[in-house]
């Protein structure tokens, strides 16, 4: 049985190329724009989508990469974080948790092995750290500006589907 949220069924897709316009188009609904322009184009831009029914109610966007030696291009693949948002009003009701560990589903189906993204605000913060992103620089986690967070996909624990990401990780609730 799938997550539900006022009797619909949710879906976590890749988006297409209409609905990443759609994003664009209507990032004053999210707490945090979808703000790529022209990159929203590229291959190795990726972009999935939470849906309620038909209605667009979060989304996660990234760059995919591979890295090698000193900084060559190798065989290592790795995502870059674009973006990860809630419409408003969605907020506080852990479907950013389920947006995350469904699209962590396609990172380790597709044999990723690392991922990097920025945070700014302390709340998005929090929440990167209880989904097993460990700060690697910048600023202390309470302070507004930027702060970096990496994860080892191939060392990290990926819950199953009916698994809370805390659970999952060792981490008790309080």
């Amino acid at each position: 049985m799938g997550k539900k949220v006022e009797g619909q069924k949710l879906i976590v897709r890749e988006a297409t190329p209409a609905e990443k316009d759609w994003l664009y188009d209507n990032k004053e609904l999210f707490s945090e724009p979808y703000k790529l322009i022209e990159e929203r184009r590229r291959p190795e831009h990726k972009c999935f989508i939470l849906l309620k029914g038909r209605e667009i109610i979060g989304y996660q966007a990234f760059e995919l990469g591979r890295m090698g030696l000193m900084g060559l291009l190798g065989t290592t693949k790795y995502v870059s974080s674009r973006g990860t948002s809630l419409r408003k009003g969605y907020e506080g009701r852990k479907l950013g948790r389920f947006l995350v560990g469904r699209v962590r589903e396609w990172i380790n189906a597709n044999g990723i092995e690392y991922g990097i993204l920025a945070a700014k605000k302390p709340l998005a913060k929090r929440f990167w750290a209880k989904v097993g992103f460990e700060r690697s620089n910048g600023v202390q986690m309470h302070e507004k500006d930027v702060t970096i967070f990496g994860i080892n996909f191939k060392k990290s624990k990926t819950p199953p589907r009916k698994t809370s990401w805390p659970r999952a990780l060792g981490r008790r609730r309080h």
